[in-house]
């Protein structure tokens, strides 16, 4: 059965579970080629196959990603239980936001270390390459209707080139880190009375 398309976490401790830099390196790994063993997400994420197999556990135990198929049933192979994870809802108790919060910055901190490392090693990119690496910012007036709406969108995106199948990969095709980030803009005037 493939994977859903979406799973809301709305348990704080599986947020708090799914903010370690290394789980959300393996769902990276995962959504990226559908299905990954725990030496496979150790080379991609550091550290040892044990070490990846303990986070993997982890992760399995919140519903996030399940046991897959082996081609050869000798191996452990583990698939995301839904393509896409959302941890927004309207829970306001402290423990919700307290998680939510914290896996927020941890997927912010794991971008920034992504962009900082492409920048880090921009000259010896291709002309073609630093051409393409795209960084972009507006403001936009907007509902959270419409924000939802953006968002959405976005996401249908995405989904038009994830290509986990090598296969299906154009020539020159390389791995890209794409961030999208939209919150609604703090007056700093506000902050400053409370």
């Amino acid at each position: 059965m493939p994977p859903a398309d979406e799973l809301e976490l709305t348990d704080p401790r599986a947020m708090r579970a799914l903010a370690h830099p290394a789980r959300l390196g393996i769902l990276e790994l995962l959504h990226l080629n559908n299905s990954g063993t725990a030496t496979e997400c150790a080379r991609e994420v550091g550290g040892s196959p044990q070490a990846a197999s303990y986070h993997l556990r982890a992760l399995a135990k919140w519903g996030l990603i399940r046991p897959a198929v082996s081609k050869d049933g000798r191996e452990t192979r583990w698939e995301l239980a839904a393509r896409s994870i959302h941890f927004a809802s309207g829970d306001d108790s402290p423990q919700f936001r307290t998680a939510a919060r914290a896996l927020g910055r941890r997927i912010i901190e794991r971008d920034d270390r992504v962009v900082n490392a492409y920048l880090a090693a921009e000259p010896g990119e291709s002309r073609e390459w630093r051409d393409a690496a795209t960084f972009a910012s507006a403001s936009v007036y907007v509902t959270p209707e419409e924000l939802h709406e953006f968002a959405r969108r976005f996401r249908e995106v995405m989904k038009d080139f994830e290509r986990p199948e090598e296969a299906a990969r154009p020539e020159g095709a390389r791995r890209v880190h794409v961030v999208f980030r939209a919150v609604p803009r703090v007056d700093p005037s506000r902050t400053r009375r409370k």
